[in-house]
């Protein structure tokens, strides 16, 4: 599929972006409590699927754009089908606000963690009950991120310290003291080798998942960074940032070779990156910036 360099245009500010796994279908979690799905080629606005307008807390989307978790002052988590719009769970058991969340890649587990509680929660979804609390460190959650084949669950959090637990066990294997800043981002790579983590210093943080160990650090954003994407092949990732002056401020999305480090594509976005997803073919991507447009690129330039 040909996909040119292009701007959707949304009613209501996009918060996350996840193209389906046909590419013919982006989706953007937008403000108005509404996920909107495009044809990215057209721009045409194929569909609306809306959720519940009190549930705007640790709002998540499934890449692929198959389902949407969301929870509210309730503390209870909610997640969507976004094929047909129904309730597909109800999880209890958070005594505080929840802030990060994941699913895992084949949808069968979810996360969810809460500062206040300084714990993570995994949820069994073929049960909607709680399988494991994790308990985390102090100020909570920044990220969350389930290796491709459920074994590992990866806590980032606010004391800059990466968590590695065993999903099966719930026990801490290892514990990544590398940074000196908090991450934003975190994600595998589709074959699970590697784990990728970027945030505060604006630096991209590679390390083999078979050891723990960093394998390599890719420099030269300019800003913070607030998303990061791999493509399917898991070659390349794509990040952007905030500037740390102004959420309004154009900040550089930058597309890399995950080997080599290099550059592949750099483009301006007009304010801060709040998501980014690549297409499942790998030859473009988009970026959401809290605005009431949805970003389309082509992955090379």
């Amino acid at each position: 599929m040909a996909i040119l360099d292009r701007v959707l245009q949304s009613d209501a500010a996009v918060l996350q972006v996840s193209f389906s796994a046909d590419p013919s279908r982006v989706a953007g979690v937008c403000a108005d409590n509404k996920v909107r799905f495009w044809d990215p080629v057209s721009g045409t606005l194929i569909r609306t699927v809306p959720w519940r307008e009190r549930d705007r807390r640790s709002v998540t989307l499934k890449p692929g754009a198959t389902r949407l978790a969301a929870a509210g002052d309730d503390r209870v988590i909610k997640i969507w089908d976004l094929g047909n719009g129904e309730l597909l769970h109800r999880l209890s058991g958070h005594e505080q606000l929840t802030g990060a969340s994941v699913f895992s890649t084949d949808g069968k587990l979810f996360a969810s963690s809460s500062a206040k509680e300084q714990s993570v929660r995994i949820w069994n979804l073929s049960t909607s009950r709680q399988q494991a609390k994790l308990q985390d460190g102090f100020g909570g959650a920044s990220v969350l991120a389930f290796s491709p084949d459920s074994k590992f669950l990866v806590c980032g959090n606010f004391d800059t310290n990466l968590r590695i637990w065993d999903v099966g066990s719930g026990r801490l294997v290892h514990t990544i003291e590398d940074l000196l800043v908090a991450v934003f981002q975190m994600s595998f790579s589709p074959d699970g080798k590697y784990l990728v983590a970027a945030g505060v210093d604006r630096n991209v943080y590679v390390w083999e998942s078979a050891t723990w160990k960093l394998a390599r650090k890719l420099t030269g954003q300019p800003e913070m960074i607030s998303a990061l994407a791999f493509s399917g092949d898991g070659r390349r990732i794509v990040t952007g940032g905030f500037d740390a002056r102004a959420m309004a401020n154009p900040t550089t999305a930058i597309v890399w070779d995950l080997a080599s480090g290099e550059t592949i594509r750099k483009v301006q976005s007009p304010r801060a990156v709040s998501s980014a997803a690549f297409a499942t073919d790998g030859n473009a991507f988009a970026l959401a910036a809290r605005a009431n447009q949805l970003h389309i690129w082509r992955a090379s330039a």
